[in-house]
């Protein structure tokens, strides 16, 4: 027989982790396993196997993780809304643009890259919509 098991005390009880789990239907395995996963003391040694073979708490952290994934998705759904309607402000102000730039002319001779301004406004030849979003 082995000397060298391990033993956990609870309320002034000294006893190995098989004999704990004899009491609560678990095997050793399952007594360390849940003070693993972070249970405490309390809970590992007091909460017996559920009737169908589930513990509470396990049961409880599967709850818990499909409330967060539905969250998640939620969240997902409307950040995909918000940057589609970014998508679209952003496409309206760069036709907008597009629509006034092409009433200007880009002048190569004495200064690259000035802009030389047509005669009248420019902004009376855009139609009424773009004239709107400048």
């Amino acid at each position: 027989m082995s000397t060298n098991a391990r033993t956990i005390t609870f309320n002034g009880e000294t006893l190995t982790a098989k004999q704990w789990g004899a009491r609560l239907g678990l095997t050793r395995q399952a007594v360390w396993a849940r003070l693993n996963a972070g249970w405490s003391l309390e809970q590992a040694l007091t909460i017996p196997n559920g009737d169908d073979g589930r513990d509470k708490l396990v049961k409880a952290a599967q709850v818990e993780a499909v409330r967060n994934q539905r969250l998640r998705q939620a969240d997902a759904k409307l950040l995909n809304r918000e940057f589609e309607k970014l998508v679209r402000e952003i496409d309206r102000a760069l036709n907008a643009f597009n629509q006034v730039l092409r009433h200007f002319e880009v002048s190569t001779e004495a200064t690259p890259g000035r802009v030389r301004f047509p005669e009248g406004d420019a902004c009376d030849q855009l139609d009424p919509s773009a004239r709107d979003r400048i």
